[in-house]
């Protein structure tokens, strides 16, 4: 008997599958024209020079090659010449965009750089930087999309114009203020405390060897000026005897005698000897105002005060107590700073975690600048206003971006010590941290957090600390270059452009670039 399914016939047509060619009969796209590589870098190169033609010359190179044509017949009138070369710019680009870009660069490299001048003359600083290079870079930006626009309506150039200067404009000041050289700077060291020290001992060594000769009455006079000051101070020879004993020597040279620097630097050791001691405390003020006017007696002798003939030794011997004195001076500020810094460090290092150094900086020159403490006037003796006002803001009151990071240190318990294991608890993921909330199901993640909370109020307490430290010697130093050995050092130094990450000139051919790129990204094919 036959089967239901046999009243149907056999299919024999083609399935869905069989309408398709076998695989081997598939045929191949059309393989694309093989130029000879000749031809290929032959044409790659006129690409690349009708590209910079265009750039240095902010497109005017299409305009001028139009006018050529309609001059020799080519093109029928100006406006079709110009648009059959910007055409064919057009296509050299699309065809040959690597070899464009190559010609884009080359272009920019032969534009002026003045840019790197104008911030120069304005001091070469952060702002000058970004006023100079911004500046340069709106210029260029306008002109390269005002020139790059083809299409003869006013409203197009006045667009790209100023969307090619914003573009400059900003790639320039970024530009100038991350890479651009910094202020030119001399190439002199500052001199350390010690250097200073060994200066001002050589100078006065010197001076103690001077040929230059003074009459008796000249010091004497001067020796009388000083005693009136004391006296007119409340220094009298009951509590500095031995102020008053060096007295009595400078009045006791006889009336034909020469008196030498030698004899006046004597005078001044005995000062010196003065004991350092609460019961002599008076005496060894007096003993100091007193060798202040030994040397600017020295350095500065009233008329009639040189022995004639000895004119030239006393005008150098005027020279080395100024400048022995103006480096024991600096020396004096400079030890004093170093002093505030080793303390701070002691400070900090016997203190649990020894993380607290920024406040051990800030404390100890606060102390030292606030008028209120005792013996203010005395220790800040020689400092200009402007340089504790530099002390004041610098290390005291810091700015904004360290006072952030230091509270955030603060907080995540950067300071180490007991506030640590604290933060660290109350941030982990265990039963009642705060990252429980978030890591209730993976406890492995949540004290993982807990953990790095205070690794990282570590890492910018380190980072706050490293800026204070740097603050202090950066202080240091501006203190220390206000020293005749540092004048002397700059009066013979070379000058060296600043740190930069790049030259001036690629810095604005890294600037013309992007903008020029950026410029092309924004032009509508309607406005070129």
């Amino acid at each position: 008997m036959a089967d239901a399914w046999d009243a149907y016939p056999l299919a024999t047509a083609p399935t869905g599958w069989d309408a398709f060619p076998p695989a081997d009969k598939v045929v191949p796209p059309a393989p694309l024209p093989d130029y000879p590589l000749s031809s290929r870098i032959l044409t790659g190169t006129d690409d690349a020079v009708r590209a910079a033609a265009n750039t240095v010359t902010m497109g005017m190179a299409d305009r001028i090659a139009g006018a050529g044509d309609t001059l020799i017949g080519k093109a029928p009138s100006y406006n079709a010449g110009v648009d059959a070369q910007v055409a064919l710019s057009n296509m050299a680009r699309e065809r040959s965009p690597y070899a464009s870009m190559a010609g884009d660069a080359a272009g920019i490299a032969m534009l002026p750089n003045t840019g790197g001048a104008l911030a120069a003359r304005m001091g070469g600083g952060a702002l000058a930087r970004i006023a100079g290079y911004g500046a340069e870079g709106a210029a260029t930006g306008a002109a390269q999309g005002a020139g790059n626009t083809y299409t003869g309506n006013l409203s197009d150039y006045l667009k790209n114009a100023g969307m090619g200067g914003l573009f400059g404009l900003g790639t320039g000041a970024t530009a100038g203020a991350a890479f651009a050289p910094r202020a030119p700077r001399l190439d002199a060291a500052t001199p350390t405390v010690a250097e200073l020290r060994a200066a001002k001992n050589a100078q006065y060594d010197t001076l103690r060897d001077s040929p230059a000769a003074y009459h008796p009455n000249a010091v004497a006079n001067m020796a009388g000026d000083a005693e009136q000051h004391l006296y007119n101070e409340g220094f009298g020879p009951r509590y500095s005897p031995q102020t008053w004993g060096t007295f009595d020597m400078l009045h006791g040279y006889p009336p034909g005698a020469t008196v030498t620097p030698g004899n006046l630097d004597f005078a001044r050791k005995q000062l010196n000897r003065i004991p350092f001691s609460d019961l002599s405390a008076t005496d060894r003020e007096s003993g100091r105002i007193l060798k202040e006017r030994i040397d600017d007696f020295i350095a500065n002798p009233p008329p009639g005060a040189v022995r004639p003939g000895s004119e030239a030794a006393a005008a150098q011997a005027s020279d080395l107590a100024q400048n022995a004195r103006g480096n024991y001076a600096t020396m004096k500020r400079g030890q004093a700073l170093e002093n505030i810094a080793t303390a701070a460090e002691d400070a900090a290092a016997s203190a649990s975690s020894g993380m607290n150094r920024e406040n051990a900086f800030r404390a100890g020159v606060k102390n030292f600048i606030n008028p209120k403490t005792a013996g203010y006037e005395k220790r800040t003796r020689g400092f200009t206003p402007d340089e504790i006002d530099m002390l004041r803001n610098e290390i005291v009151r810091r700015g904004p971006i360290a006072n952030a990071a230091r509270t955030a240190g603060n907080m995540m318990a950067g300071g180490g010590g007991i506030g640590a294991p604290i933060v660290a608890a109350a941030a982990t993921g265990s039963a009642g941290g705060l990252a429980g909330k978030y890591f209730a199901d993976d406890p492995a993640t949540g004290s993982a957090v807990g953990i790095a909370v205070p690794a990282v109020g570590m890492g910018l307490r380190g980072a706050s600390n490293r800026s204070a430290a740097n603050a202090v010697a950066r202080v240091t130093d501006t203190i220390l270059q206000r020293s005749p050995l540092y004048r002397e050092r700059a009066a013979l130094a070379p000058m060296v452009p600043g740190p930069s990450l790049l030259s001036g000139a690629n810095t604005a051919r890294a600037r013309d670039a992007v903008a020029l790129e950026l410029l092309r990204q924004q032009q509508q094919p309607n406005e070129q």
